[in-house]
């Protein structure tokens, strides 16, 4: 993957080559190591200080929605609308049924030839936005699976750290956690942040990811022994969620002290 931390090496300043490979990369689940906080500026320099302007798109219009970050997708538009604001940012919308049109045209007028098919689709899509208001971006986001290892309890992950939840109680005696009997840790899946920002001009400017949150918790049960199950209510943590939302867009928009 072309995403890196900080240091832009010559595969980090490339954007994707299809809008197969972005799918592939967002939906990866296989990660040996705790993710930091990914971004590229693929323009250097890019800064979203003066920027006032901004079109958001809806949640993954060019990517299938999880099914288990659905219920929570409101909450992370809302959010990234409400920080976009307190940043003294503009934000125009488009509704799903438009965006998605406009993309399907998009896509359907790039060559099958195209070398990078997805930025070609994308610099076609942000043409076709001519009619609205002046903007400075375009916001492409999308909410991603990504799995993490939790440790101790903890699970660190694309710029955040959170405690697992846990229902029951542990045996009595037991003075560790779930994970402390295993020195490797444990895979759970949690959910990210990723957004594209294009330029007026139909350019990749930058791209990162943000952790949101878990999507499993801790369950004792009573013969002593632990299983993890699904949150009934994802994405439910608001202070959680805009934490990764601002971390999603740093250092474009750097975060605040």
């Amino acid at each position: 993957m072309c995403l890196t931390s900080a240091t832009a090496s010559p595969c980090a300043r490339r954007t994707f080559a299809s809008i197969a490979a972005f799918v592939a990369a967002v939906t990866c689940l296989g990660c040996e190591m705790v993710r930091p906080h990914e971004y590229v500026l693929h323009v250097e320099g890019a800064s979203g200080a003066e920027a006032r302007r901004f079109v958001l798109l809806p949640l993954n219009l060019v990517v299938r929605m999880p099914v288990e970050l659905e219920s929570g997708a409101d909450r992370v538009e809302q959010e990234v609308e409400r920080y976009l604001e307190s940043r003294g940012k503009s934000v125009q919308t488009l509704s799903l049924i438009s965006a998605r049109s406009r993309w399907e045209q998009s896509t359907g007028q790039v060559e099958p030839s195209a070398e990078n098919r997805f930025q070609a689709a994308a610099g076609i899509f942000v043409r076709s936005l001519e009619g609205l208001e002046p903007f400075d971006a375009v916001i492409l986001p999308s909410l991603v699976l990504r799995s993490s290892t939790s440790r101790r309890g903890k699970v660190r992950w694309d710029g955040v750290s959170r405690k697992e939840l846990r229902t029951g109680h542990p045996p009595a005696g037991f003075s560790g956690t779930p994970e402390g009997v295993d020195p490797a840790g444990v895979q759970v899946n949690s959910a990210s942040l990723h957004v594209f920002l294009i330029s007026p001009e139909g350019q990749i400017i930058f791209e990162s990811y943000g952790g949101l949150d878990i999507l499993s918790k801790v369950v004792w049960d009573p013969s002593g022994r632990y299983h993890r199950e699904l949150l009934d209510d994802p994405l439910s943590n608001r202070a959680h969620v805009r934490e990764g939302v601002v971390v999603a867009f740093d250092p474009y928009l750097p975060r605040r002290p």
